[in-house]
């Protein structure tokens, strides 16, 4: 997963796959995510691997983890 980071002007791959990803032969598609907490945490919600995902996965910057 890459996303923009404003503050840098740069594109930051984060990770190679994702929590929600895991178990789909070709990733997930057509997810959304959201930046809460002044960018220290993200909501991915959504996406579609075959069927659709309808988990909701929190990110936290600081520790590097996914919750769902």
């Amino acid at each position: 997963m890459e996303v923009w980071n404003p503050r840098e002007s740069s594109v930051e791959e984060l990770w190679a796959e994702i929590p929600a990803e895991e178990g789909a032969p070709f990733g997930l598609s057509n997810g959304g995510m959201v930046s809460v907490r002044d960018g220290s945490e993200f909501m991915y919600y959504g996406g579609f691997k075959g069927s659709h995902h309808k988990g909701i996965w929190k990110y936290v910057v600081a520790d590097n983890s996914w919750t769902r």
